[in-house]
């Protein structure tokens, strides 16, 4: 077992970088995101942002 944190980093956790995150019965797995889900993330909060100012009259 290592004792610094040099393995998430060779698992691809880089500081920053974005995660799903899945929950099964007896465990949970962290998976780094790729570009493409990145890109779907923010496409989506964008979306999101614009949606919640429609509704509120702005448009």
């Amino acid at each position: 077992m290592r004792r610094t944190g040099d393995w998430l980093k060779e698992a691809g956790f880089d500081t920053g970088t974005s995660v799903t995150l899945k929950i099964s019965e007896g465990g949970i797995v962290l998976m780094a995101d790729t570009d493409e889900v990145r890109e779907l993330r923010e496409d989506l909060y964008k979306v999101k942002q614009e949606v919640r100012g429609d509704e509120s009259g702005d448009a």
